[in-house]
Order: C-alpha cells, then sequence, then structure tokens
C-alpha cells in the first residue's frame, strides 16, 4: 500500500512514520516539500497514493484567535481537498471542538468549540461527512521528545525551583506512540475502509495539568523544582478560552475497532525512567 503521511516529523507523525514505513510505501513530505495552503499540489499528492494519513495541524491555540484565516487553511480547506480526493483519509481533531462537560462525551454529543482553533478543526470534521474518511479525536498529545505540556514541564522542572501549575483543567493526556499503535492496528484491519466519520480516540484517564506535571515530574531524578504551586487558568491569562474540563468516551472505538490506548501512568512507566 502506498501511504502519504502528512506532519510526518511532529508528534504523532514520527511515531507512525517507521513502522509504517517497515510494511507500506511511505511518502512523508516536508512543510517545505507540501505546503498544505496549495491545495492543487494536495489535491495531486493525495490522488496517486492508496491512502493518506493526516497528522498536520494548526496547533497554535492562542495564535489561532488572530490568525483564523491561517488555522481554517490548515485544519479545514486542506482537510476538505484531501477528503475529496484521497482514496482513503485518516485525520485527527481535538478534544476543544468541546466546552466544559461534566461528564464523558461521546461522538454523539453536540459540540461547543470556545476557541477559533475549535472551530476550525470542527469544521474541518464536517467537511468530510459522506467522504471516505476517518476523523480521530484526541486529546493532550505528548512524548518526551517533542515540545508539548509534558515535555515542557520536565524542561522547566529542571531550570527552578519554583512552578505554578494550571490545576483546573482536566483531559485525557495521550502518548503519541500509543495513539500511533492504535492507528497502525486500524489500518492493519481488512474491514477499516468500510468505517467513516468521528471516532475518539484518547489516553484511557483523565487528570488535571496540575497532576499530570506533577506525576511527569517526580519521576525526574535531576529536577531542580522544590515547589509546584496548583493555580487556577486566569492565573496565566490567554487570548482563546480552553475548556476546563473534557474527557472523551472512548468506548466506540473500543467497539468498533478493538483498540484503546492506556493511561498516561502506565504510558509514565515507560516513557519516563527514573533517570530521565
Amino acid at each position: 500500500m502506498r501511504v502519504l503521511l502528512l506532519g510526518g516529523r511532529g508528534q504523532l507523525g514520527s511515531s507512525l512514520h517507521g513502522p509504517l514505513a517497515a510494511t507500506h510505501e511511505v511518502l512523508a513530505p516536508t512543510h517545505q516539500e507540501l505546503d498544505l495552503r496549495d491545495l492543487a499540489a494536495l489535491r495531486t499528492a493525495a490522488s496517486g497514493v492508496d491512502l493518506v494519513i493526516n497528522c498536520a495541524a494548526y496547533n497554535a491555540v492562542d495564535a489561532a484567535e488572530t490568525d483564523r484565516e491561517g488555522a481554517f487553511a490548515v485544519n479545514c480547506h486542506a482537510v476538505a481537498a484531501l477528503g475529496e480526493t484521497a482514496p482513503f483519509l485518516i485525520t485527527f481533531s481535538t478534544d476543544y471542538v468541546f466546552d466544559d462537560r461534566d461528564r464523558p462525551v461521546t461522538e454523539d454529543d453536540e459540540p461547543r468549540p470556545l476557541s477559533a482553533y475549535g472551530e476550525s478543526k470542527l469544521a474541518g470534521e464536517r467537511a468530510l461527512a459522506g467522504r471516505p474518511a476517518l476523523a480521530f479525536r484526541t486529546a493532550w498529545v505528548w512524548t518526551t521528545t517533542h515540545p508539548c505540556f509534558v515535555s515542557q514541564m520536565i524542561k522547566l522542572a529542571r531550570e527552578r525551583e519554583a512552578l505554578k501549575i494550571v490545576h483546573d483543567q482536566v483531559g485525557c493526556p495521550t502518548y503519541a506512540p500509543d495513539l500511533a499503535e492504535a492507528v497502525l492496528a486500524i489500518v492493519a484491519r481488512p474491514d477499516f475502509r468500510d468505517a467513516r466519520g468521528v471516532y475518539h480516540l484518547a489516553g484511557a484517564e483523565p487528570v488535571s495539568r496540575y497532576d499530570l506535571a506533577v506525576s511527569a515530574i517526580e519521576r525526574i531524578a535531576d529536577r531542580k523544582v522544590k515547589t509546584i504551586e496548583p493555580v487556577p487558568s486566569d492565573a496565566f491569562p490567554a487570548a482563546a478560552k480552553r475548556p476546563h474540563r473534557v474527557v472523551l468516551d472512548c468506548s466506540r472505538a473500543k467497539r468498533d475497532f478493538g483498540v484503546a490506548i492506556p493511561s498516561y501512568r502506565d504510558a509514565f512507566s515507560r516513557a519516563l525512567k527514573p533517570s530521565t
């Protein structure tokens, strides 16, 4: 199978690239080689393969508030072009398509994004209606090798003696290699092309940003930090409004594809050794 992998150098794309290339022919152009804003080039590339896996995205949540055009260009218009031309498309969306919810949300719950970023991702999902495509909503994707919340907290813990971390945002941290493994298992199914629409695919255990950071930092042997203070979101004013609690119910992916992503605790035990 010939696969076009977009965003192949990011957190998820880099986790997918090696395993995909072991069994398939993988084309993984850089942003310079294939600009997602060039819809004509994107359509040409997508039509020449058997499967497109789109890990590329406009993820600058705050910048999107003043750059809606840029966010929609990548998260909606590019996704729509891929959906129109690819024999089959797998792309990724976000828990930020929801506002605060007091219970786990399913794919049947009505999205209500709070930010331009969330709006652009939801628009991308909806542009795929009726297309041969799957959009996986995930959350708080992290690795230790790329810029993200977890890697940033580890970095700061090695540099500072005191940290303040938001305690009132709760989500489902998703380890990129575990998400990649789930996607690879789905692609390996002979019937995966029969599926359509949106699925939730995120880490199994919800946690606050504060507790997630503390759990990571306490595994770091060379940490400098001595005090970690929980603070509310408004202690760090931001351009984009973020939901305080979104827990993705991933039971449909388990039922239809037989995949489930482990909790962040399980992932930490593998990704963060005491000497990290």
